[in-house]
């Protein structure tokens, strides 16, 4: 024990081989109980050596190889741990292993009484290294089945770094890696990258309570999607992201999702007199968005809408409030009795500088969406064109031309009268001058003859 005393563990003569089989643990708190088939180790002060480890636990199998060293000095003096460990499994039920089965009155009284407020935050001790490389047929998880899964861990200085994590969810293709900081063990926060392929719609809504949370309009929508996303989050102390924190940017990826029996749906199809307006396709599309304090900004994006090319762009927040706008191209002939919508709508609007507003084959309108996005307020705006200004801002701009116009003929008029006066005044010198040399003229001749005159007097005297 000397050695151990002094803290000099590489000194500490424990070296040997472990061998288990068919080793059975069974009792009235672990009913599932945990079977090893086989077991072998190999240790020493520095090191353990896990040579092989097959194990059964309830449904799940699974088995372990790798070393984990500086073991002793980390229980004995709580230095470092450093391990490098393989797991593989053919099929993990983490919620039977966690224990999800039990009773949910149980679970409800329990929580209920605990106060987050007063809980340790959680963090990633701080002397523990260790890589998990996992390899995983099978997963069931909230009762979700998961396929496919190999991925890496690795753990260091209070921070959990994923990476290449794959797996197979929904008949989908999703790979993530990222961080997990817990370096400031009361702000938290994750760092992550999303790849997402060809999952559907309605079973993500249906499986994914964070989805009916953060994209409740989902319910509305069927087909195929894919993500890219990378985004930060800080965790308040349940681990869930603190919603004003999250920051990101990515792309969603659609393949024939169709939109139907939402509100603005609903609305628009009212107003426009056709029921086809109540399902909007989004075929092949790349959605690319920012989020920014938990306000997802959207890029305009074109999709086709009853045969014209129409767009859509705005901001949602992760609070489910909207701001949005789409812009749509009806052709007149389509509305029917919608006519009389259209032109009670343009009846409203200002004649400005004498401009009264006209509509030609097809109505292009704005559709301002705000609010909640399950109950938004919506209005309609007209516009003469697909990338015009609305009506109001058309006319105003007339106006404004008409104003420019009236100012060049001002302007005009000004430079004529002031062209005309400085005409007039160089006339006028020019005639002074004239009359000054005439007058100079007329001066120097009767001067010369008054002169003649006298001399020829003193002449004759």
């Amino acid at each position: 024990m000397s050695q151990i005393e002094k803290e000099e563990y590489e000194k500490v003569k424990a070296e040997g081989d472990l061998t288990i089989s068919n080793f059975k643990y069974v009792d009235a708190d672990f009913p599932q109980g945990i079977l090893i088939s086989n077991a072998s180790f190999q240790f020493s002060p520095q090191y353990l050596n896990i040579l092989q480890l097959n194990s059964i636990i309830g449904k799940s199998d699974f088995s372990i190889t790798g070393k984990i060293e500086n073991f002793i000095p980390y229980i004995l003096a709580n230095q470092t741990i450093i391990g490098d460990i393989t797991f593989n499994s053919t099929y993990l039920d983490i919620d039977e292993l966690m224990g999800t089965e039990q009773d949910d009155a149980t679970i409800d009284s329990a929580t209920s009484t605990v106060d987050s407020s007063n809980s340790e935050p959680l963090q990633i001790p701080s002397n523990i290294k260790f890589n998990l490389n996992t390899n995983i047929s099978t997963i069931i998880y909230d009762g979700i089945k998961i396929t496919s899964e190999s991925g890496q861990i690795s753990i260091n200085n209070t921070i959990a770094e994923i990476k290449n994590l794959k797996l197979k969810v929904l008949d989908g293709n999703v790979k993530l890696q990222g961080l997990f900081n817990t370096q400031n063990p009361y702000k938290p926060f994750i760092d992550i990258n999303l790849d997402v392929d060809r999952l559907s719609i309605v079973e993500t809504y249906n499986t994914f309570d964070i989805i009916k949370e953060m994209v409740p309009f989902a319910k509305y929508c069927k087909g195929i999607f894919g993500l890219n996303i990378d985004f930060s989050s800080m965790l308040d102390a349940e681990l869930s992201p603190v919603l004003k924190s999250v920051n990101g940017k990515g792309n969603v990826l659609t393949k024939n999702i169709t939109l139907s029996e939402s509100k603005i749906q609903g609305v628009l199809a009212d107003k426009l007199k056709q029921e086809k307006y109540k399902t909007i396709e989004l075929k092949d599309m790349k959605i690319s968005f920012e989020i920014i304090n938990g306000t997802i900004k959207t890029n305009p994006f074109d999709f086709n809408f009853s045969g014209n090319t129409s767009s859509v762009s705005g901001s949602s927040s992760l609070d489910q409030s909207i701001n949005y706008v789409m812009n749509i191209a009806v052709p007149k002939s389509n509305l029917g009795n919608a006519n009389e919508f259209i032109d009670g709508l343009m009846s409203q609007l200002p004649t400005i500088g004498g401009v009264k507003p006209t509509l030609g084959d097809k109505l292009f309108f704005d559709i301002v969406m705000k609010g909640n996005i399950l109950n938004p307020k919506i209005s309609f705006i007209p516009k003469t064109s697909a990338s015009g200004a609305s009506v109001t801002d058309q006319l105003k701009n007339e106006l404004t031309k008409k104003k420019e116009e009236l100012k060049q003929e001002i302007d005009k008029a000004k430079q004529e009268a002031v062209k005309q006066i400085e005409e007039t005044k160089q006339n006028v010198t020019n005639e002074v001058k004239k009359e000054v040399e005439e007058t100079k003229t007329e001066v120097k001749k009767e001067v010369k003859k008054e002169a003649q005159k006298n001399l020829k007097k003193l002449l004759n005297k």
